[in-house]
């Protein structure tokens, strides 16, 4: 432990922080961790290592997007991305002391690139138009759990109405008899699963109501009611 006109400092920076490249980044918008576990406590810097490698930056009108890969693939939407993981980028990115980062990537998804037209072939999922609902996307539940972390009321009430767009985006994919969702679980980023290797197709699997679309959809609802009180929205809450 250090002392500093500024303050008292428990843990050691340069310690925890050597190795990674672009420490001043690290220094400046990660969380630090020690713990007595030194496994788990390298995992974490490791992990941070990686969220920021997969960090890319578009340009001045979308401005930074999460990359799945290093290098695009045939069935990314523009720039890269691949809204499979978007949840877990959304939602791990909230501990980024600058925001943008973690904003950004929403609004890639909800309000750029990823509203862009997709074509509706196997290879990219022919049930779905835009690369958003490419694969299943707890969308509003990663906003809300955003927002508990940095406390920006009014860009996640800005999303809002993207949000429900998003939500709404699944109707097609919604039995109304059963009250459920259904989906394929190569487009739930789930292929060879064990309902997989029941169909004659184990990568992409059958088409069925499976319990992570329908909580995905369960816990976007509520998010979404709760961003709506947050805004004032008494109807869209109810």
């Amino acid at each position: 432990m250090s002392s500093s006109a500024g303050g008292t400092n428990i843990l050691d920076r340069d310690l925890l922080l050597r190795g990674l490249e672009d420490r001043p980044w690290f220094e400046k918008n990660i969380p630090l961790l020690e713990v007595p576990d030194k496994n788990i406590q390298e995992v974490y810097y490791y992990r941070w290592q990686t969220y920021k490698e997969h960090l890319i930056y578009t340009g001045t009108e979308y401005g930074y997007m999460a990359s799945e890969f290093l290098n695009p693939v045939s069935y990314g939407a523009p720039y890269g991305g691949i809204v499979a993981a978007a949840g877990h980028h959304i939602t791990e990115g909230r501990w980024i002391r600058d925001t943008r980062y973690s904003q950004d990537i929403a609004k890639y998804w909800l309000a750029g690139p990823g509203q862009f037209p997709k074509p509706m072939r196997d290879d990219i999922n022919k049930d779905t138009s835009d690369w958003a609902h490419e694969y299943s996307f707890w969308a509003a539940t990663a906003l809300w759990r955003q927002y508990l972390v940095t406390g920006d009321k009014d860009f996640v009430i800005g999303q809002l109405t993207n949000l429900v767009k998003q939500y709404r985006g699944w109707d097609n994919h919604y039995s109304s008899p059963l009250g459920l969702y259904w989906q394929v679980p190569v487009w739930d980023a789930t292929e060879y699963t064990a309902a997989s290797y029941e169909s004659s197709d184990p990568y992409h699997g059958g088409a069925g109501f499976r319990p992570t679309i329908n909580s995905y959809q369960y816990g976007d609802a509520i998010a979404i009611a709760n961003i709506a009180a947050l805004g004032g929205d008494s109807d869209l809450e109810n």
